[in-house]
């Protein structure tokens, strides 16, 4: 009886202390994170110091919000993040198709100057969750923004 006791003063222990466990983001939200860092990065950035390959815990990531539900991505603040000093950056939008339920994307004032050849702005209409796009301050010129503002 006494082993009984104490597996089940185990398992309610656990059972209270899942809620305050910090939720793990899914694997493929974590390594499309990673490649995301790694273009805005490109050549030689150093933003976002706290997204590292072997931390399991993204949501606790700067710079991102999670579902406390689900685990996953719903939003991706990254207004002013990529150094300046690297030049204009073409972004690779089917970056963001794995998340998915990202409901909003801030990329103000990154020098984004257009979209990588046939991944731009129609993958964001993939997103199907997504409600909130902000570009401002970016280098586009008006051909660039077409689909997007179309949603």
């Amino acid at each position: 009886m006494g082993l009984f006791l104490q597996m089940l003063m185990v398992l309610v222990m656990m059972a209270s202390l899942q809620g305050r466990l910090p939720l793990c983001c899914l694997g493929e939200e974590r390594i499309a994170l990673l490649q995301l860092k790694d273009a805005l990065h490109y050549p030689n950035g150093t933003s976002l110091p706290s997204w590292i390959k072997g931390h399991a815990h993204c949501c606790d990531w700067e710079s991102i919000i999670c579902s406390s539900s689900t685990g996953r991505v719903t939003a991706l603040v990254l207004d002013s993040t990529r150094n300046q000093e690297l030049g204009d950056w073409y972004l690779n939008a089917s970056l963001f198709l794995p998340f998915q339920e990202l409901n909003a994307l801030y990329l103000s004032d990154n020098r984004i100057a257009g979209w990588v050849k046939n991944k731009g702005s129609y993958e964001l209409l993939r997103l199907s969750n997504l409600e909130h796009l902000d570009l401002r301050y970016n280098r586009f010129d008006n051909s660039c923004c077409t689909c997007a503002a179309s949603r």
